[in-house]
Parts: structure tokens; sequence; C-alpha cells
């Protein structure tokens, strides 16, 4: 499957995401625009068509906010007094122009958790790699690995003279202990500075703070891996919408959509999902072949 193009972000998951499961559920939010820019604790902001807002909760960027009212003729919104930043998200400045979203159908937050859970999933099938060359000495096995290591794929060494040639060590062996990972070097080489280089598999942050997946190292080719999981978790929790048949329109729609149809859909989607996620495990262990290896 091409790559997909244009910048690997949260943020642009999270839109494409969003266009997916609208497209599903055949739902389409009220948006406006706010017409004013409130700071991190205004509890007061105007919007452009107030018409199309009311007491509840409306989303503006990744923050949800409870609306106490809605004043039609100044076209302000009130929110309530403990209304910022409700459901987990944050409280945070928005500029001019920002989309207003009523009763948001998935919420850009949750999206964007599952977007990084789904990361963690595909992990370690899927990974990114990483390089460190080592100076070594005659007297010593022993060597720290970065902190971002998970596993060493391959260890080479660089043979002394005008070749530039890079050949691989035949022994060596990680050893794991409470604070990260060291190498050990078993096998004949010469010493000197970035004598020896290792490649490895990257290790996910504890926290994924930044919202540039590519700066983790990932490539093109997971853009839609991502997009196909976070769209099959969240359709997974489109069914207990069943559940809720007080409303006429949920009643009559009970009726002419079938029990389990939410489910039924986040299956053939996942398996969509899983077979990228083979098939990209499959090219990465092409590329990157676990080097044979003595490790005694």
């Amino acid at each position: 499957m091409p790559s997909t193009e244009g910048s690997l972000n949260v943020d642009r998951i999270v839109d494409e995401t969003l266009d997916a499961l609208h497209g599903y559920a055949r739902h389409q939010e009220q948006v406006t625009a706010l017409t004013s820019a409130p700071d991190t604790d205004d509890l007061t902001f105007t919007v452009a068509e107030p018409n199309l807002l009311s007491r509840g909760l409306i989303e503006i960027d990744d923050e949800l906010m409870l609306v106490k009212s809605v004043d039609s003729n100044s076209s302000t919104v009130t929110v309530q007094a403990f209304g910022r930043g409700v459901n987990n998200t944050t409280a945070a400045s928005h500029t001019t122009g920002s989309k207003v979203t009523m009763s948001p159908l998935y919420p850009r937050r949750r999206v964007r958790d599952v977007a990084y859970g789904v990361l963690r999933e595909i992990f370690p099938s899927i990974f990114a790699v990483g390089m460190q060359t080592l100076d070594v000495s005659i007297v010593r096995t022993n060597y720290p690995l970065n902190s971002d290591v998970y596993d060493v794929l391959a260890v080479d060494w660089h043979v002394p003279g005008p070749s530039q040639m890079w050949t691989p060590m035949r022994r060596w062996r990680v050893n794991r202990t409470a604070t990260g990972n060291e190498i050990e070097l078993l096998g004949k080489f010469f010493p000197g500075l970035g004598r020896v280089r290792a490649l490895y598999i990257k290790n996910l942050p504890t926290d994924i703070t930044d919202d540039n997946i590519a700066s983790l190292g990932y490539s093109q080719d997971v853009h839609d891996i991502l997009v196909l999981g976070t769209t099959a978790r969240l359709l997974m929790y489109s069914e207990p919408a069943r559940l809720q048949v007080q409303s006429v329109a949920s009643h009559g729609r009970s009726e002419v959509v079938p029990a389990n149809s939410g489910t039924s859909l986040a299956k053939d989607v996942y398996a969509l999902f899983q077979r990228r996620v083979q098939q990209e495990a499959d090219r990465l262990l092409q590329r990157y072949a676990i080097q044979p290896h003595f490790n005694r």
C-alpha cells in the first residue's frame, strides 16, 4: 500500500479519523466560529451564529466546555463556573475564527488519546530504527546503550584501513539492567573511536508529548495504519449509544439499524487494520533483518 502523503502528525490523523467516523455515522454536528478570543479562565465569549448552540457540551480546538446559557441578541456564550476543560481536557486560550462544535460525536481529545493507544498497540511489530556508535577499548567488553533502545537488531565493526568497510560482528549480546540496556561485545574487534555501531529498535517514550510522530522515527507508512486502528477502536464505542432510545429519533433509528451493526463494522475495519500491521511488519523485517549472532 503506498505511503500517505503529507505531514505525519496526530492532528492530521485525528482529522482523517473524524472524517471517517462521521461518514459511518452519517451524523454532522452543528458548528459555528468564535468572534472573540477567550483566555484560559474566561467564562464568556461571542460566536458568529449563537442559534446553533445551546446548553450542554461544546468543543473548541481540543477543549470541552459546559455551556450555561446562550444569548442570541448579543451572540454571547456563558460557560458554567466549573465548565472549562471538562472531561479530562485542558482549559486553553483560543483564537478568533476557531471552530465551535455543539455536542461533538467524538471529541478530539478522545480521538487523540486513542491514536496514541494504537501507536503503542502496533509496537514492537512496527518500530522505528535508531543507530548508536561506540568508542571501544581492548580491555572493555560492556558498553551502555542509549536510553531509547528496546532491542538490538545488528552490530557491525569498522575494519581498519582505507576501505571504510563495516563488517558484521558475530559474537555479542544485550544485557538488561534495572536502569536500561548494555551491549556486551564477545568477539574480536579493533579498538578505537566510533569503531562499533549498533542498529536498534527505538522504544516508545513513557509519555508521548510530541504530536509529530515523525520525530519518534516513524515513516509515512504508518499513517493509514493509525487511522484504521483509531477508527476501529472508536466505532466499538458507537454501539452502546443504541441503548439510549428515549428520544424519538433514537427510537426510530433503533428499528431500522440492525443490532450490533456498529460492532460488525468495527470488526471489519479492525481486520483491515490488522492486515496493514502485518504487511508493514513484514516489510520492516525484510529491510531490518535481525542479524544472526552468538550470545556467548
